[in-house]
């Protein structure tokens, strides 16, 4: 095997990934850094995490952070929905498994937009693409589809308990009998 193969295999080895826990807006915790598996390149965070709410939360994300021993990288924000937010009844808040799929390049356009909500306009009629131009953006656009860090976050979310030991939606509703 070349040397630069396995100079290759042992930096992917050296990747390191961990999810943060955002409630609304606030950071509450985050999981053990994992190293990327090889030859899979699959990370297994397994992690449980217990968090008291005083009132249901309007928001809950998970932030993918990928880095090195020196640097890191957000890769994608993913946004959990809050179990018990569609329901009318407090008896009721089902559990929620999720498959969320996350992507480097996705986010990373989804910030551009922000930044710059012109882009979403339609750009004038360009000329005539010849075929080696076609082959050209095809090339690169291939390269940026496999320099993408992307995948599948599977996800349970649940209240543990019911009714009375569900939060409240809001804080009015804290001291209400009922």
């Amino acid at each position: 095997m070349p040397s630069s193969e396995v100079s290759r295999r042992n930096n992917m080895q050296r990747v390191r990934a961990y999810v943060r826990v955002i409630i609304n807006g606030h950071y509450v915790t985050r999981s053990r850094k994992v190293f990327l598996r090889w030859p899979n390149l699959e990370l297994d965070i397994l992690e449980q995490f217990e968090i008291y709410v005083f009132t249901m939360p309007s928001s809950i994300q998970l932030e993918l952070v990928v880095g090195g021993l020196f640097s890191e990288s957000l890769v994608d924000v993913i946004n959990v929905e809050v179990p018990g937010s569609h329901v009318k009844a407090l008896t009721s808040a089902a559990t929620l498994i999720k498959d969320l799929y996350f992507s480097k390049n996705s986010f990373e356009k989804r910030k551009n937009l922000k930044k710059n909500p012109q882009s979403l306009t339609p750009a004038q009629p360009e000329a005539p693409i010849t075929e080696e131009e076609k082959k050209r953006r095809e090339i690169e656009e291939q390269k940026i589809r496999d320099s993408d860090v992307r995948g599948v976050i599977y996800v349970k979310t649940e209240w543990k308990g019911e009714g009375p030991e569900m939060p409240p939606m809001r804080q009015e509703n804290v001291f209400k009998h009922g």
